[in-house]
């Protein structure tokens, strides 16, 4: 099918908005500009090209390229080099008969019927990464030429300004709050940080892109992680965080293996709010003023003898009045009559 700019610059746009997935706005980008495969690239300063996505390509021999290829690109360090917003032909760094007796030649260029590429650079930021997008044609195709070369220069702006808008798109809850943190996070606690408060990150445990795997918190988020890849979100309130874990949304659908991350959106909690909430669980069961006053405290401190000494009361008053409330609320201990009130829980 014969596509025309306005059409790239639509499915990019449906694919930042989550309309559809990423693969789609390739697949047509690859068809305009007059290739029949694409792979968009991504590289941190020290590593070697990954596929982010792709469409049109052998799995078999795609598969061989991440694993073991990719390592050793002969195209890798000059396309990875062109300027952000410019384009190159592959015959232009390395032509065919230059590596037509090579095993990378044999396992990717021929198994994979790629016989030429256009290549374009299309974002370098701290959360992408290098971005680099590559449109290929087969051995009974011509090579690509200065149209094709223009194609792609034209595309690369839509495609960078739809990775962008989905990274904003991500952060819309947190975006009127300076100390909002957004990453995407995987089983095994790895991020890609989107934005936010390195404060946050401090307190999530976040250590060389990793949560710390020894703190309970990361424990807990584990698990929300394991429920988030199930589809679910879940909430918490840990460490005087708010914390959400979400499936990742379709529109991060660029991203590296997105189908195995979770979207992580935490700040501190609103303790205005949890203050009003812990005030109406204590009415609804009937807490005397001293013992809201003490509930308060206990819900700051969770220990007794901390809330004792900031109320400039005895330890065993203290217990007595949360003994009381305990008997009001019909729960086993302060600590979840707190976990209750926080969590919206009145039922008897």
């Amino acid at each position: 099918m014969g596509w025309a700019l306005e059409d790239v610059a639509k499915s990019c746009r449906d694919a930042a908005f989550g309309a559809q997935d990423f693969d789609k706005a390739l697949q047509i980008i690859a068809e305009f500009v007059g290739g029949d495969k694409a792979i968009l690239l991504g590289k941190d300063r020290s590593a070697s090209p990954t596929c982010n996505i792709a469409v049109g390509h052998d799995p078999d021999v795609l598969e061989a390229y991440q694993t073991h290829w990719r390592f050793s690109d002969p195209r890798r360090f000059d396309s990875f080099s062109t300027p952000v917003g410019e384009c190159a032909l592959g015959q232009a760094y390395l032509p065919n008969e230059k590596l037509a007796h090579t095993e990378y030649f044999s396992e990717v260029s021929l198994a994979g019927d790629v016989a030429d590429s256009v290549h374009g650079i299309v974002q370098d930021a701290p959360v992408t990464g290098r971005l680099a997008l590559s449109v290929h044609r087969g051995f009974k195709k011509e090579f690509f030429g200065s149209e094709e070369k223009r194609k792609m220069r034209a595309v690369l702006p839509l495609l960078r300004d739809a990775i962008e808008f989905s990274l904003r798109s991500a952060m819309v809850r947190g975006n009127s709050d300076p100390e909002a943190f957004h990453t995407c996070i995987n089983r095994d606690l790895e991020l890609v940080q989107i934005g936010g408060s390195s404060r946050i990150a401090e307190s999530l445990g976040v250590e060389n892109g990793v949560l710390n795997l020894e703190t309970r918190l990361a424990q807990t988020i584990q698990l929300a992680v394991d429920q988030a890849l199930a589809g679910r979100t879940v909430r918490l309130r840990l460490e005087q965080l708010d914390i959400e874990v979400s499936p990742c949304p379709k529109a991060l659908s660029w991203m590296q293996d997105s189908e195995r991350l979770a979207l992580l959106f935490a700040r501190p909690l609103d303790l205005r709010n949890q203050d009003a909430q812990l005030r109406f669980f204590a009415h609804s069961h009937g807490f005397t003023a001293r013992e809201i006053d003490v509930f308060l405290a206990y819900s700051q401190h969770l220990d007794t003898r901390q809330t004792a000494v900031s109320l400039a009361m005895k330890y065993e008053t203290a217990r007595w009045h949360i003994k009381n409330m305990l008997g009001k609320c019909g729960l086993p201990s302060a600590g979840l009559m707190v976990q209750a009130a926080s969590e919206g829980a009145i039922s008897r």
